[in-house]
């Protein structure tokens, strides 16, 4: 319980402070992976939360590193996060 808790304070600071900062170190980059796997989380409001930051970390990481991340997933993985990335 905690463990989700947490996941979705993370998330939802990552959704509101993003967007506002102009200049992110590129080590931002390393974030993506983890947020896949929230992407995969076995709860609807941390999947959901997710889904949300993707494209705030998108538009500081840029889609090739989005990309690039998403290749590295096992090939279900895969389908499921590009369809959320390209959309």
């Amino acid at each position: 319980m905690a463990n989700f808790v947490c996941i979705l304070q993370v998330l939802g600071w990552l959704e509101e402070k993003l967007p506002v900062e102009k200049n992110l170190p590129s080590t931002l980059a390393a974030v993506v992976a983890p947020l896949y796997s929230c992407l995969e989380d076995r709860s609807g409001d941390v999947r959901k939360k997710a889904q949300a930051v993707v494209p705030v970390i998108m538009q500081h990481v840029g889609w090739d590193t989005m990309v690039k991340q998403a290749n590295k997933l096992k090939v279900r993985q895969i389908h499921v996060h590009r369809s959320i990335i390209i959309v």
